[in-house]
């Protein structure tokens, strides 16, 4: 009898152990380069609603990382995350789009799929307010500035711009002329009121 009883917990002490493997799990493996075995981890979490599990199938299936690689696979997964309002999942849809993932696809470059970036950043910006305060209204700006799959709006870029000023610096050095031609454009944007003492 004893031994059936050790059986049983052993065999429950297993079972919680396999529950048990996590996102965190799937990622130490990933980091390893245990890429099937993170795959295996991450699979059931991502089936099962994970939003960051999601993103991070998504990643792996685009790049073929312990999984056959597959656009379509990763697609799913990356716009199931997006849908959750994970930022993470969106990231890894727009870093698709723009370079499929390519670690050597330079920053310079125009994006792989400019459409599909522009109706996705577009799609998502509008939907979820949440997305507008991370890199949606930085990317969905680019688009506009450079008419990456829409037609060229500078005045659009700058406005998404300046909603999350995170990077307005960086993004002003490098496009001083577009910058300046939209403070021209709408000076009632940049007026300086002095404050009145009462």
């Amino acid at each position: 009898m004893k031994k059936v009883l050790l059986f049983i917990a052993l065999l429950v002490a297993a079972c919680i152990n396999v529950k048990a493997q996590s996102l965190g799990d799937a990622i130490s493996l990933r980091n390893q380069g245990r890429f099937l075995e993170a795959a295996k981890v991450l699979r059931p979490l991502a089936d099962g609603g994970d939003s960051q599990a999601q993103a991070l199938a998504a990643t792996m299936f685009f790049k073929g990382e312990g999984v056959s690689r597959n656009v379509q696979q990763g697609l799913k997964y990356a716009k199931m995350s997006a849908d959750q309002e994970c930022m993470d999942g969106l990231e890894v849809l727009a870093l698709y789009y723009y370079c499929e993932l390519d670690d050597h696809y330079g920053g310079n470059n125009s994006p792989k799929h400019p459409k599909e970036l522009f109706s996705t950043l577009n799609y998502y910006y509008t939907k979820y307010p949440r997305f507008r305060q991370w890199k949606a209204s930085e990317l969905l700006g680019e688009c506009y500035l450079h008419g990456w799959g829409t037609e060229k709006n500078e005045d659009r870029a700058w406005e998404l711009f300046m909603e999350n000023s995170e990077r307005l610096d960086k993004l002003i050095r490098d496009n001083a002329d577009s910058w300046q031609a939209y403070q021209q454009r709408h000076p009632e944007l940049f007026v300086v009121h002095d404050k009145v003492d009462q």
